[in-house]
């Protein structure tokens, strides 16, 4: 029986991606380096370091090192000033406080996952939160989930990963745990690259209606969800990035 929940963060309980890479795209432009959002989504992918480009024309360490620290700030900048909620999160993790224990594990750096819900409630219902400062090995390894398993002391097949990508739901695999994907620009294109598997998967803009019908009352995570097509019927159970690239 399911009896918790594993959220990712980003992507999936904030929209943050777009913002983190325009910091990163506009860091990357100070040492002369184009970054498109495709190659951003690349990187994520694959785990290339985005700071690749910058060696390559000649940047030095400490010119890295000053770009990614312009960028970290400027990526604060936008978490204070842009829209990243997502409507009807606070509200649908109330509701499934009623029936499960949940947690936060993130590879988002701690400082600006409290930058980021220093003023909103998204945390009221969570029983703990792992950042990247919490684990050693980041996504797509397993040892984020694992960690999460050993803190609530439960069993694998007691919990559900809620994850966006691709590497998010590698970890989930690797740690043996059955997933939710959420449908958004990094999935997708993921998928386009490799089958990101899965036990259901939702859209991310309203994904948190549509908890409410994969959810259901008594814990029925048993048919395959797609936001664009409708339920989907399927008779197998499927298992299965951002802040993972530097």
């Amino acid at each position: 029986m399911i009896t918790h929940l594993l959220f990712d963060h980003d992507g999936v309980l904030v929209d943050t991606e777009q913002w983190y890479f325009e910091a990163t795209r506009e860091a990357l432009a100070r040492l002369g380096v184009v970054m498109t959002f495709d190659d951003y989504k690349q990187h994520l992918v694959d785990g290339a370091s985005s700071w690749t480009g910058a060696e390559s024309q000649g940047a030095t360490p400490a010119d890295i090192d000053g770009a990614r620290s312009w960028r970290d700030d400027r990526y604060q900048h936008y978490l204070q000033t842009c829209d990243i909620d997502i409507d009807g999160v606070a509200e649908v993790l109330s509701e499934l406080a009623q029936t499960y224990q949940m947690a936060v594990v993130t590879t988002s750096k701690r400082r600006d996952f409290e930058l980021i819900h220093r003023d909103r409630v998204l945390l009221d219902d969570m029983a703990f939160v792992l950042c990247r400062e919490d684990y050693l090995e980041a996504k797509p390894a397993a040892q984020p989930y694992q960690a999460a398993l050993k803190r609530f002391d439960i069993r694998r097949d007691q919990a559900i990963v809620i994850e966006d990508s691709r590497r998010g739901l590698a970890a989930a695999e690797a740690a043996g745990i059955a997933t939710v994907k959420v449908h958004n620009e990094l999935s997708r294109f993921s998928e386009r690259l490799q089958t990101m598997r899965s036990r259901h998967s939702v859209n991310s803009r309203t994904c948190y209606e549509e908890f409410r019908g994969v959810q259901g009352g008594d814990c029925r995570w048993d048919a395959d969800y797609d936001r664009r097509d409708g339920p989907v019927v399927s008779g197998s159970v499927r298992r299965a990035g951002h802040q993972g690239v530097d």
